[in-house]
Protein backbone atom coordinates (compact mmCIF):
# COMPACT_ATOMS: atom_id res chain seq x y z
CA UNK A 1 0.00 0.00 0.00
CA UNK A 2 1.41 3.45 -0.86
CA UNK A 3 2.49 6.00 1.73
CA UNK A 4 -0.42 7.44 3.65
CA UNK A 5 -2.16 4.05 3.80
CA UNK A 6 -4.43 4.67 0.82
CA UNK A 7 -4.75 1.99 -1.84
CA UNK A 8 -3.48 2.73 -5.32
CA UNK A 9 -6.59 3.40 -7.44
CA UNK A 10 -4.78 2.11 -10.54
CA UNK A 11 -4.22 -1.28 -8.91
CA UNK A 12 -7.66 -2.52 -9.94
CA UNK A 13 -7.93 -6.25 -9.36
CA UNK A 14 -9.80 -8.94 -11.17
CA UNK A 15 -12.51 -10.86 -9.34
CA UNK A 16 -10.71 -13.11 -6.86
CA UNK A 17 -10.04 -16.64 -8.05
CA UNK A 18 -10.79 -15.84 -11.64
CA UNK A 19 -7.49 -15.22 -13.42
CA UNK A 20 -3.99 -16.62 -13.60
CA UNK A 21 -1.12 -14.84 -15.34
CA UNK A 22 2.04 -16.76 -16.21
CA UNK A 23 5.22 -15.99 -18.11
CA UNK A 24 7.47 -18.38 -19.97
CA UNK A 25 10.10 -17.74 -17.27
CA UNK A 26 7.86 -19.20 -14.55
CA UNK A 27 6.40 -16.09 -12.94
CA UNK A 28 2.79 -16.83 -11.89
CA UNK A 29 0.24 -14.43 -10.40
CA UNK A 30 -3.31 -15.26 -9.44
CA UNK A 31 -5.84 -12.45 -9.87
CA UNK A 32 -3.26 -9.92 -11.07
CA UNK A 33 -3.95 -6.20 -10.82
CA UNK A 34 -3.49 -3.75 -13.68
CA UNK A 35 -0.18 -2.73 -12.12
CA UNK A 36 0.99 -6.33 -11.76
CA UNK A 37 0.17 -7.08 -15.40
CA UNK A 38 2.22 -4.07 -16.45
CA UNK A 39 5.07 -5.31 -14.27
CA UNK A 40 5.06 -8.71 -15.99
CA UNK A 41 5.14 -7.01 -19.40
CA UNK A 42 7.97 -4.73 -18.25
CA UNK A 43 9.95 -7.81 -17.18
CA UNK A 44 9.44 -9.28 -20.65
CA UNK A 45 10.43 -5.98 -22.27
CA UNK A 46 13.63 -6.06 -20.19
CA UNK A 47 14.51 -9.49 -21.62
CA UNK A 48 13.12 -11.71 -18.86
CA UNK A 49 11.23 -14.08 -21.11
CA UNK A 50 9.14 -13.39 -24.17
CA UNK A 51 5.58 -14.53 -23.43
CA UNK A 52 2.71 -13.79 -21.03
CA UNK A 53 -0.53 -15.76 -20.86
CA UNK A 54 -3.53 -14.68 -18.78
CA UNK A 55 -6.27 -17.29 -18.53
CA UNK A 56 -9.75 -17.32 -17.07
CA UNK A 57 -9.80 -20.10 -14.49
CA UNK A 58 -13.59 -20.22 -14.35
CA UNK A 59 -13.86 -21.20 -18.03
CA UNK A 60 -14.56 -24.93 -18.29
CA UNK A 61 -13.27 -25.13 -21.87
CA UNK A 62 -9.78 -24.05 -20.79
CA UNK A 63 -9.65 -22.03 -23.98
CA UNK A 64 -10.37 -18.50 -22.79
CA UNK A 65 -7.20 -16.47 -22.52
CA UNK A 66 -5.12 -13.59 -23.80
CA UNK A 67 -1.47 -14.06 -24.66
CA UNK A 68 1.33 -11.68 -25.58
CA UNK A 69 4.59 -12.50 -27.33
CA UNK A 70 7.46 -9.99 -27.41
CA UNK A 71 9.24 -10.31 -30.74
CA UNK A 72 12.35 -8.77 -32.25
CA UNK A 73 10.33 -7.59 -35.25
CA UNK A 74 8.97 -4.07 -35.46
CA UNK A 75 6.30 -3.66 -34.16
CA UNK A 76 7.24 -6.06 -31.45
CA UNK A 77 4.17 -7.15 -29.43
CA UNK A 78 1.93 -9.89 -30.81
CA UNK A 79 -1.34 -10.16 -28.88
CA UNK A 80 -3.91 -12.93 -29.25
CA UNK A 81 -7.17 -13.53 -27.45
CA UNK A 82 -9.30 -16.65 -27.52
CA UNK A 83 -12.91 -16.86 -26.40
CA UNK A 84 -13.53 -20.56 -25.83
CA UNK A 85 -12.78 -22.15 -29.20
CA UNK A 86 -10.47 -22.02 -32.23
CA UNK A 87 -13.20 -20.25 -34.21
CA UNK A 88 -13.01 -17.39 -31.72
CA UNK A 89 -9.23 -16.88 -31.69
CA UNK A 90 -7.95 -13.46 -32.84
CA UNK A 91 -4.57 -11.79 -33.37
CA UNK A 92 -3.13 -8.30 -33.63
CA UNK A 93 0.31 -6.68 -33.49
CA UNK A 94 1.08 -3.49 -31.59
CA UNK A 95 4.25 -1.44 -31.46
CA UNK A 96 4.72 -0.61 -27.81
CA UNK A 97 4.34 -1.93 -24.30
CA UNK A 98 1.62 0.59 -23.45
CA UNK A 99 -0.62 -0.75 -26.23
CA UNK A 100 0.09 -4.36 -25.26
CA UNK A 101 -0.74 -3.53 -21.64
CA UNK A 102 -3.97 -1.76 -22.67
CA UNK A 103 -5.13 -4.92 -24.48
CA UNK A 104 -4.06 -7.44 -21.83
CA UNK A 105 -5.38 -5.44 -18.88
CA UNK A 106 -8.55 -4.54 -20.77
CA UNK A 107 -9.27 -8.20 -21.47
CA UNK A 108 -8.32 -9.37 -17.97
CA UNK A 109 -10.22 -6.67 -16.11
CA UNK A 110 -13.27 -6.62 -18.40
CA UNK A 111 -12.81 -3.05 -19.56
CA UNK A 112 -15.21 -2.00 -22.30
CA UNK A 113 -12.72 -0.25 -24.59
CA UNK A 114 -9.99 -2.81 -25.25
CA UNK A 115 -11.53 -4.89 -28.02
CA UNK A 116 -12.36 -2.06 -30.41
CA UNK A 117 -9.11 -0.18 -29.87
CA UNK A 118 -7.14 -2.12 -32.53
CA UNK A 119 -7.96 -4.18 -35.63
CA UNK A 120 -8.10 -7.93 -34.98
CA UNK A 121 -7.62 -10.77 -37.46
CA UNK A 122 -9.14 -14.19 -36.92
CA UNK A 123 -6.46 -16.88 -36.58
CA UNK A 124 -6.96 -19.72 -39.05
CA UNK A 125 -5.89 -23.16 -37.87
CA UNK A 126 -5.09 -25.97 -40.29
CA UNK A 127 -6.97 -29.23 -39.63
Amino acid sequence: MPAGGHPDPTAYRAVEGRLRAATDRGAVLDDPSDTELLGLLEDIDAGEGSCLIVERLDDRSGQTYVQVLRTEADPGWEVEHRAGSPERHFHTVVGDIESAHHLVAGWALDRPDWLGSVPWTRVEFNP
